[in-house]
């Protein structure tokens, strides 16, 4: 593998120009929907997202791997749990 050339000062300019236009959402609606972001994405997200319709599907998978793994303590329910939602992750 090739290391990526390096780019020109131009570039590196309009970057700089370009990213002083990219301000986020504006709209509370906007910062609504990525004011968690941070916790959502990758396996160690806190959060499961998915769109409203999924829930149900969600819930039946959840359900089916905790009683797969049939969980006694609160412990080991967190852990079926975690091993859900990666699951549902991936």
């Amino acid at each position: 593998m090739s290391s990526p050339s390096p780019i020109t000062e131009a570039q590196l300019e309009a970057n700089r120009a370009n990213a002083q236009k990219s301000t986020g959402p504006r709209s509370p609606e906007g910062k609504r929907r990525v004011r968690l972001n941070s916790l959502r994405h990758g396996l160690t997200g806190q959060t499961v997202v998915m769109p409203f319709e999924d829930h149900k599907a969600y819930e039946r998978h959840t359900a089916r791997i905790t009683e797969c793994l049939k969980p006694e303590t609160d412990r080991e329910r967190g852990l079926a749990l975690s091993i859900a939602n990666a699951e549902w992750r991936s």
